[in-house]
């Protein structure tokens, strides 16, 4: 057993340049930067995230978006060779409004695409291409958002993952406070690569408070989370991440907090610490084990 350390560190750097736009669009960056850290994992140390996106929206009727995030895993040096593992997730995304009378709401249709790519020599992780369409319905009248999205994930050897994921969020105290919840039913997993898995259930529930303005230390809002049941090979499609590793997630919780920096730019610092149980290897028994990470982001808005 690794005795357990914890110190993540996360550090947002402006963009650097200005990006022209027309009035009818409004482009929006993204940096982030994370660092984590595996407990009582047998393989694994230590990661850290480096990312940017950045996305455009035209005249508030449609959009685009295009990131990547590159990960390096420290490994144990004396059970893996070579001693990291370094990823590269990429993402193209689209979307647009279809405001609708006779619903009495707006429908949003949109459209995410991933590619992941990796050094490691062995498993499926690399390689990876996912599709993944999902539709909204935001009520006109009351605060009530449902969805419905669907993921074809796409590894090695392995027939495709289908993932379903119905949400809905609800907004109850003067909308001072935000539900949501994002069921996920995870189908056609191979048992033989999915430690003995044909199929995973979970779910992730956050309530968010939003807080009056204030002192400048004070943050805009405040988001706490938890995860249950299992999830292998998720796609989460509000954060539009893959976690393609040959690991069940079985929990975990998050806090978050929203600062606005000025009217154009928002801090935001997210601690997560989740479960996973991973699949025996050679002279590596299964086990159970956790990551607590902590990342910083800073959104710029450019109008």
């Amino acid at each position: 057993m690794k005795k357990p350390t914890l110190l993540l560190i996360a550090i947002h750097l402006l963009p650097l340049g200005t990006l022209q736009a027309e009035q009818a669009w409004q482009v929006d960056t993204e940096l982030l930067h994370a660092q984590g850290n595996y407990h009582d994992s047998y393989t694994m140390n230590r990661q850290r995230s480096d990312g940017l996106r950045v996305s455009g929206e035209y005249q508030k009727q449609w959009g685009m978006r295009a990131g990547l995030v590159s990960t390096t895993i420290d490994l144990n040096a004396s059970l893996a060779s070579p001693p990291a593992v370094h990823q590269q997730n990429w993402l193209l995304s689209s979307y647009l409004h279809l405001p609708s009378s006779s619903t009495l709401g707006r429908w949003t249709v949109q459209l995410d695409a991933h590619r992941i790519e990796n050094d490691t020599k062995q498993g499926d992780s690399n390689g990876v291409n996912v599709i993944a369409p999902q539709i909204r319905w935001a009520s006109a009248s009351a605060p009530i958002i449902l969805g419905l999205s669907y993921a074809q994930s796409h590894y090695k050897d392995s027939p495709a993952t289908r993932q379903y994921t119905p949400s809905i969020g609800l907004g109850f105290n003067q909308n001072k406070y935000w539900l949501q919840v994002d069921l996920y039913a995870i189908n056609h997993l191979d048992p033989s690569r999915a430690l003995g898995q044909s199929s995973t259930r979970g779910t992730d529930i956050k309530l968010t408070q939003f807080l009056s303005p204030g002192e400048t230390w004070k943050p805009r809002s405040i988001t706490v989370g938890i995860e249950t049941g299992k999830k292998y090979h998720a796609v989460n499609m509000t954060n539009q991440a893959v976690y393609n590793l040959p690991m069940t997630n079985t929990g975990g919780a998050s806090m978050t907090a929203v600062w606005p920096l000025r009217t154009d730019t928002a801090l935001n610092l997210q601690l997560n610490k989740t479960r996973y149980f991973s699949e025996q290897l050679p002279y590596v028994p299964a086990h159970d084990f956790s990551l607590s990470t902590c990342s910083l982001q800073i959104k710029h808005t450019w109008h």
